[in-house]
């Protein structure tokens, strides 16, 4: 059986990359502040040390000219369900390098904070990528950790069905394709003749 260990973490932005965000998303002057929050997947509870020695490895990034956390917590971003990120792949060899045996593997999200009326205003799909990443809801920080059985192999059946198959593949498997990208797709496997 294994817990999830949350251990806060440091800025995930620059000042200079907030600026030029809080542009894109109209928010004027108001707040915005994005952090770091590093789960932990863990067998047993973390002792003194090992805690510690985890919060050690978990700081990181540059001490000075930090951006000041403002507004209220509206977002939490992680990898998507069943999938490790390469940060989350070389976290964790460290981690077993260092002799933390009970931490099975770490994993990274990130924490916006901006004013709740602005929030409801503003497109949370900017402020991470569909392909790789997930909103959640703070408390089910520990599904992060869940793995799926694998599903069957399929084929899109492009010869078949042309463009609507690459569509209707995109919005059932949530590829998060653009347009140009189903084109280019679509043209390359018709060029190929196989599905």
């Amino acid at each position: 059986m294994s817990d999830v260990v949350v251990l806060k973490g440091p800025p995930a932005l620059s000042r200079f990359r907030l600026d030029k965000l809080r542009a894109q998303l109209g928010l004027g002057e108001g707040p915005l502040y994005a952090e770091f929050v590093h789960l932990l997947c863990v067998t047993g509870s973390l002792d003194g040390e090992d805690l510690a020695r985890s919060e050690s490895l978990l700081s990181y990034g540059p001490r000075t000219g930090l951006p000041e956390r403002g507004g209220d917590h509206v977002a939490t971003v992680v990898p998507r369900r069943g999938t490790m990120s390469p940060w989350s792949s070389k976290a964790s060899d460290i981690f077993r390098i260092c002799d933390l045996d009970r931490v099975l593997r770490v994993e990274r999200g990130v924490r916006w904070y901006m004013d709740r009326e602005a929030a409801a205003r503003v497109d949370m799909t900017m402020l991470y990528d569909r392909m790789t990443e997930r909103l959640i809801d703070e408390d089910d920080l520990d599904d992060v950790f869940e793995s799926a059985e694998p599903r069957p192999l399929s084929t899109v059946a492009v010869l078949e069905r042309g463009r609507q198959a690459l569509v209707d593949a995109n919005g059932a498997l949530g590829l998060a394709l653009s347009e140009d990208e189903i084109d280019y797709l679509e043209s390359a496997y018709r060029d190929l003749a196989r599905d």
